[in-house]
């Protein structure tokens, strides 16, 4: 069973994707563990330091994002969930030379927007606003656990403010790690 570790602050450019990534090399290069990481942010940075911009794209052409799970599986659709995981990623290495084992379901410009659609699809069945967020909230959470057998940690980088797919995390993560500036 993973441990879930949200990498959270409301507030932007503290930090956070910096963090998830060092947290899941010494996780795994240091504690021999089995790591995935999920970009929860639409910026995408721990994509991007992990897959190079090269990557990330290659990732988002062939519809391998962060946003396009949440969308592909929100309703139910059959999928695997490790459609969606790029391994071997990042350019640190074991002791023995071989990668280190990362994995990472790369960020989306496009989370947002998915968010969006998903709890206006959920709002046709509810005129409850609280409802309505919840149940984003509840399915989003789902699919994140829905990673837990293949790893031994699950790294969560989220966005700055509070998304639905960032409330999933916290809810989800078994410790939070809230970076921050003191400024």
């Amino acid at each position: 069973m993973a441990v879930f570790l949200a990498v959270a602050n409301r507030k932007g450019g503290v930090g956070k994707s910096t963090v998830a990534v060092m947290l899941a090399h010494a996780l795994a290069v240091h504690g021999g563990k089995r790591v995935l990481l999920i970009d929860l942010d639409s910026q995408c940075n721990a994509s991007l330091i992990l897959m190079g911009g090269q990557g990330w794209n290659e990732a988002r052409k062939a519809g391998h994002t962060i946003a396009d799970y949440f969308y592909d599986l929100f309703d139910g659709i059959p999928s695997e969930a490790r459609d969606y995981v790029s391994k071997g990623i990042g350019d640190v290495v074991l002791a023995n030379g071989r990668p280190a084992p990362i994995s990472l379901v790369p960020g989306s410009l496009l989370l947002e927007d998915i968010q969006g659609e998903l709890y206006l699809k959920q709002a046709s069945q509810s005129n409850d606003p609280d409802v309505v967020a919840n149940r984003v909230r509840g399915r989003m959470e789902s699919l994140i656990r829905r990673f837990e057998g293949d790893y031994d940690v699950v790294i969560l980088d989220c966005a700055p403010g509070l998304s639905f797919a960032a409330l999933a995390a916290l809810k989800t993560a078994d410790k939070v790690f809230v970076p921050f500036r003191p400024d």
